[in-house]
């Protein structure tokens, strides 16, 4: 089930690629990075590695799309958010939202600066004693960003 998640996050970032071929290719990823990780450390550690620092992807990641929900106030064509067709309401830039990539990207690496974890500490967490901020610095930098890059002169709606 995890692989065809992962598989369909492929085409939610715009990449064209149908669900078989991408759920194949998650398939050999996850096996390559398994077995490497396995092979350099033990399996529990390498979980717990992942684990520390997903939080740089998936704070950044969710709160742009609750950031969007909120400022659509939850209004989406239904049908429109399949349409995979360059041009399509939802296509954007060549199928990316550039405020939404902009902004996870930024918020993930401000939040960088204040993790903490096993192997790595940011600057900023070392200075403050090891505390961990790294999950309301990604919230506050990425849903700010995105507010702001949303509001100055970047449209929802229909970009045909």
């Amino acid at each position: 089930m995890t692989t065809y998640t992962a598989s369909m996050a492929f085409q939610s970032i715009g990449i064209p690629i149908r669900r078989i071929p991408s759920a194949i290719i998650i398939g050999v990823l996850g096996t390559f990075f398994t077995i490497y990780l396995v092979m350099s450390t033990s399996l529990l550690d390498a979980v717990n590695i992942m684990l520390q620092v997903l939080i740089l992807i998936s704070a950044p990641g969710i709160t742009v799309y609750c950031m969007d929900i909120w400022l659509r106030r939850n209004r989406y064509d239904g049908l429109d958010l399949f349409d995979e067709r360059r041009g399509a309401k939802y296509w954007y830039t060549g199928g990316f939202s550039i405020p939404g990539l902009a902004a996870g990207i930024i918020g993930g690496a401000a939040a960088s600066f204040f993790l903490t974890t096993d192997f790595w500490s940011g600057a900023v967490a070392e200075a403050m004693g090891y505390i961990d901020l790294s999950a309301p610095v990604a919230m506050i930098v990425s849903g700010g960003l995105y507010y702001l890059f949303t509001r100055r002169g970047y449209t929802f709606g229909d970009t045909r």
